[in-house]
């Protein structure tokens, strides 16, 4: 019997892995679903190979153990082999099964998408021609995904949630991108969406256009063209917004930015001083301060420690309302000889108000008055000369901000469209009613109508139960 060696009706069904991570990259593992297995799945680096091995004459050899040499090229007729391993192979009628990469794991394949099998028995020459590997039918649904630096346009199906479409790459040091042109080149960063970036260590960009995560610890969660350039710089979504500070947010909106510490949303809202807020596209104007365009509310105060028992009480004062928005300015005066006062008002006095009036108290006496009404900036008090005088001047604002107030939030406002029916009352009842009845301060304060006392009732039974 002739004792030259060929390999017959080959058959080889490739299992291959959805990732096959480059040197620099960590292995990838699938999580299970939940119930399956709390262990996660490991995807081998294994080919599944079957063959039949004959004389020349095509006799199968005998039923024993053979060494045989694998080995994988990328093309038909190189020399140099890129993975190679010899292995004790078991021969039934000729037949025999083996998993390549048993012995010495296998490489990453070649993008190129040529892989060629060459096999040698003992120490007989390689057997000609090499056998070309190619894919399972099913293996075209993984397209690119050979190895970690190509998983790019996989498709992942999950049949709990539905089909899940994910375009990116797994990188070292635990970043990822998915995605057309998203970059995440720091530790543990992870990137989405188009043309995303998250650069900063621990940092991420989830979904959205265009948008930046270079600060470490940042998020951005989505929208368009945002930068988040600081420390644990955050920005929920929106477009063209900017976080420049550290552990500063932007909600949402379009053109905010935060150079300070502090909060912003809506349109053109920008906070520049620190700790501060700024809502309806307005800018802050000092530190510790909460800006907005018009402040609407129930009710108001002012609330401290309480200057005689700072440590043990609390003071509240309330706000004086009025269908007018004055402007109050006071103080003190004393008649000269001849019986006459005059006073300065600041200087923007009659730029900013209109309207003005005047209230004066003496002291000792009631024989004071005005003696000139307010006229550009000044007036002048007469009366019994010598006399202590307080006085007191308000007048109706009159710049365009105060004009704009008055057009949109008439005094007497008629409830149309969405308004029409709804209980301000209502609303503010139902949160703070929980406390007032806590307390035993409720009686004599209730709902206008039974809408509203369900509403509260919801949002107790929420409070209470948690559903």
């Amino acid at each position: 019997m002739n004792r030259a060696f060929v390999c017959l009706l080959v058959t080889s069904a490739l299992t291959v892995p959805v990732a096959w991570a480059t040197d620099a990259a960590v292995p990838v593992t699938v999580s299970p679903k939940p119930g399956l297995d709390s262990e996660d799945i490991t995807i081998p680096r294994l080919l599944s190979y079957q063959g039949r091995l004959t004389d020349t004459d095509g006799d199968p050899v005998p039923d024993s153990t053979w060494s045989v040499q694998f080995a994988l090229y990328q093309d038909s007729a190189g020399q140099v082999p890129f993975w190679s391993e010899t292995q004790d192979v078991v021969t039934s009628s000729g037949l025999f099964s083996v998993l390549l990469g048993a012995v010495r794991p296998v490489r990453p394949v070649p993008a190129s998408g040529s892989l060629y099998l060459g096999m040698k028995v003992g120490g007989e020459r390689e057997m000609q021609p090499r056998v070309r590997l190619v894919s399972s039918p099913y293996a075209f649904l993984a397209r690119k995904a050979d190895t970690a630096e190509f998983a790019r346009y996989a498709l992942v199906r999950d049949s709990v949630d539905g089909d899940l479409a994910v375009a990116g790459e797994l990188r070292g040091h635990g970043s990822a991108r998915f995605g057309p042109n998203c970059a995440a080149n720091d530790s543990f960063s992870l990137a989405t969406g188009l043309a995303d970036t998250a650069n900063g260590n621990y940092s991420a960009s989830i979904g959205g256009r265009f948008n930046s995560a270079s600060g470490q610890g940042s998020f951005i969660g989505g929208g368009f063209r945002n930068r988040a350039t600081q420390r644990r710089a955050t920005i929920l979504g929106g477009q063209t917004n900017q976080v420049s500070a550290a552990d500063a947010c932007v909600v949402g909106g379009v053109n905010c930015a935060v150079s300070s510490y502090g909060f912003a949303t809506n349109s053109g809202s920008e906070v520049i001083h620190g700790n501060s807020s700024a809502f309806n596209g307005q800018t802050t104007t000092s530190a510790n301060e909460l800006r907005c365009g018009i402040l609407s509310k129930a009710g108001g105060s002012f609330t401290i420690d309480h200057p005689t028992d700072p440590h043990g009480m609390i003071l509240n004062h309330y706000f004086v309302e009025s269908p007018e928005m004055r402007n109050v300015y006071e103080g003190e005066a004393v008649l000269d000889a001849t019986g006459r006062a005059e006073v300065e008002l600041p200087d923007y006095f009659s730029a900013l108000n209109r309207s003005p009036r005047v209230q004066l108290t003496g002291v000792g006496t009631h024989e004071v008055h005005v003696a000139e009404d307010v006229t550009g900036n000044r007036f002048a008090i007469g009366g019994k000369p010598g006399t202590r005088v307080y006085w007191m001047v308000t007048g109706e604002r009159r710049d365009v901000s105060a004009e704009a107030i008055r057009r949109v939030m008439p005094v007497e406002q008629t409830k149309t469209g969405a308004l029409a029916g709804q209980m301000l009352d209502d609303e503010f009842l139902a949160g703070c009613m929980v406390q007032l009845e806590r307390e035993g301060k409720a009686q004599g304060v209730d709902f206008r109508t039974a809408a509203g006392r369900q509403r509260y009732e919801r949002m107790r039974r929420v409070l209470e139960t948690g559903r």
